[in-house]
């Protein structure tokens, strides 16, 4: 993702998650949005080159149109490593085309190819497009919230040394 799509989408962004945040907690959107925010700047205090964020845009490469884009941030503790979605999107008029499903398995491969121990995830309850397409990888619930769940799918076996 290109420093220009970084800032065109990091608004947009937190005003969609402040959306899920007041749909799923029933809270206001003032308070969401606070909580939102807080949430982005802890993660990406220093914003597209934070340290451990990976953000990708989601192009055609017949027609160089982005699509798109999904971030992850790579946690690594004790020998185990997780690519972290932290955002996935695929622009309205691209959606149902299998365009999800495709970028999926290409973040699975390029993880599993840098050892990788797992892709997590969470989602919102209400989403359940979104959960639908996770459980059509193999992500599997391991906690849920009053909100959503926690999600993990495993891909390379780690190292307990």
């Amino acid at each position: 993702m290109t420093a220009i799509h970084f800032d065109a989408y990091l608004g947009k962004a937190i005003e969609r998650y402040a959306n899920e945040i007041a749909q799923s907690n029933n809270e206001d959107l003032h308070t969401a949005k606070v909580k939102a925010h807080e949430q982005f700047q802890d993660v990406l205090p220093i914003g597209l080159t934070s340290p451990n964020q990976y953000f990708f845009d989601v192009v055609l490469t017949a027609s160089d149109t982005t699509i798109g884009m999904i971030w992850y941030m790579l946690k690594d503790k004790n020998n185990f490593k997780e690519a972290f979605i932290c955002d996935f999107m695929i622009n309205e008029d691209y959606q149902n085309q299998g365009f999800g499903s495709q970028t999926i398995e290409q973040l699975l491969l390029l993880v599993k190819e840098n050892q990788i121990n797992a892709v997590g995830l969470f989602v919102f309850k209400h989403n359940q497009t979104a959960l639908a397409l996770y459980e059509k990888f193999n992500f599997q619930i391991y906690r849920s919230t009053p909100s959503g769940f926690n999600m993990r799918r495993w891909l390379n076996t780690p190292s307990w040394e």
